[in-house]
């Protein structure tokens, strides 16, 4: 039975694939279309290339799915400002994905919308100097790491397992924030100012967030986020996306982790079992130092004086390892204390430092408009050239291109031209045919039995024209 609507009180429901093969049809009429847009998720395989295509303006939210076979020629790039023809839209019925399949496609020349904001905040952050600070070191035996994700995600399990595989029982503090959306760069400025507060304050900061498309990350290239990425006194690793995502925290962070795994193993540099290893290894070391220097006070006076030796070297060596871990524990502790004391100290210090590069960097942008229009004239001249490069090969086609279609045009002209001139009445006139009017003015005659004896005619030949008195009409 042929499917239809459900109506009345009888719906008769569609099947899925009825669906899908209606949807089909009422996409058919949808053909050669020009759509302009700025392609983002971009994949390519042998078959072809699948990419998005967002709209480019200033908050633009509608996004096309796209697809250009290895046939079409068509080769996007991320970022970049495309006007694409779509010669047909496509529905995939086993994911119900609809797809528009681009035939060819010309680049606009103009930046993408997000590639000129991302310009634009790292040349502010190069003027201010954020990315030439010197970059924190992580220490080597961290005891509290804070991670700032979203928590239950796969990058948070995924930092989780590396942690308690690297290193169990190890101090682990998560502030849980959105990783994408419009509300997420502020989440997460102020989950790592969370972070730099908590006592007593974390070694290493780590924020986290799986892979994704180029608008899927786009909080962590947001103004708000990348300046609280410094923090002072606490190195802060970025690790977001897999290893061919970039973003602007990647830059301003003290370090870069491929993936959100790779960041457990640049926050926490060795194992606990290989740091346990280390410290059996000087155990060792210390053992057989001790029994060398008991073999070298030895003095073979007789069995019991030898054992009295060796008691006695045995109690004062344990007297001096107990004095020299106490010495050793109030000396950690002093220095505990003095690196605290120094590193309240250092933020501070850091804290006042950033307010004054900033202030120094506000007071600069405001005397020196003119060095950056001069920098901005200077780049946009240098994109120029740039483009006008790229564009040669493109003009060169298009002008051979334009020249063989102006000929064929010209030609089909020339022969259209030849049919009108031989189906005009001037070719008519020609092969001794006239027009007869009545009077100078009057409407073409067509048949004689109208006009009266004597009546005034005008024939027009191919070059003259006769004026006539009609004495007799005869029809036959």
């Amino acid at each position: 039975m042929a499917p239809t609507e459900a109506t009345g009180d009888n719906p008769e429901p569609l099947s899925v694939a009825s669906a899908c093969a209606l949807l089909s049809r009422s996409l058919a009429p949808l053909r050669e279309l020009c759509v302009r847009g700025e392609c983002e998720s971009v994949s390519t395989r042998a078959a072809g290339s699948f990419f998005d295509l967002r709209g480019d303006g200033a908050g633009a939210v509608a996004c096309l799915s796209c697809v250009a076979w290895a046939s079409s020629g068509v080769r996007p790039r991320e970022g970049r400002v495309l006007q694409v023809r779509v010669s047909h839209f496509s529905l995939f019925a086993p994911r119900g994905a609809l797809q528009a399949v681009v035939s060819s496609a010309r680049p606009v020349a103009t930046e993408g919308a997000r590639a000129a904001m991302h310009a634009h905040l790292l040349g502010a952050l190069v003027l201010e100097g954020v990315l030439r600070r010197p970059r924190l070191v992580v220490p080597d035996v961290p005891t509290h790491l804070c991670i700032v994700t979203s928590i239950g995600s796969a990058a948070f399990e995924d930092i989780m397992h590396g942690v308690r595989a690297r290193w169990p029982g190890l101090r682990v503090t998560a502030i849980d924030s959105l990783v994408q959306g419009p509300r997420s760069a502020g989440q997460l400025a102020a989950a790592l100012g969370q972070a730099s507060r908590l006592s007593p304050a974390p070694d290493v900061i780590v924020v986290a967030r799986g892979g994704g498309a180029a608008g899927k990350l786009d909080a962590f290239s947001n103004e708000q986020l990348v300046r609280a990425l410094v923090v002072p006194g606490i190195p802060v690793i970025s690790a977001v996306g897999h290893e061919t995502d970039r973003c602007i925290s990647d830059e301003v962070a003290d370090l870069r982790a491929k993936t959100p795994t790779a960041a457990v193993e640049l926050a926490l540099p060795a194992s606990l079992a290989e740091r346990q290893r280390e410290l059996a290894q000087l155990r060792r070391a210390g053992a057989e130092a001790a029994a060398r220097l008991l073999a070298r006070c030895a003095r073979p006076s007789g069995p019991d004086a030898l054992a009295l030796l060796a008691a006695g070297a045995g109690a004062a060596a344990r007297g001096a390892l107990a004095a020299a871990r106490q010495a050793l524990r109030a000396r950690a502790g002093e220095a505990r204390a003095l690196v605290e004391r120094r590193a309240r100290n250092c933020r501070a210090s850091l804290a006042q430092q950033q307010r004054e590069a900033r202030a120094a960097a506000q007071r600069a942008l405001h005397r020196a408009p003119a060095k950056l229009r001069a920098a901005a004239q200077r780049v946009a001249a240098t994109c120029l050239r740039r483009r006008r490069v790229e564009l040669e090969p493109h003009r060169a086609l298009a002008r051979g291109a334009a020249g063989a279609a102006l000929h064929a045009a010209q030609a089909t002209l020339g022969e259209l031209a030849g049919r009108a001139a031989a189906l005009s009445h001037a070719c008519t006139l020609k092969q001794g045919y006239c027009v007869l009017r009545l009077g100078d003015d009057g409407p073409v005659v067509t048949s004689a039995r109208d006009l009266p004896d004597g009546a005034r005619l005008t024939a027009t030949l191919a070059d003259s024209t006769l004026e006539l008195v009609l004495k007799r009409a005869r029809c036959g």
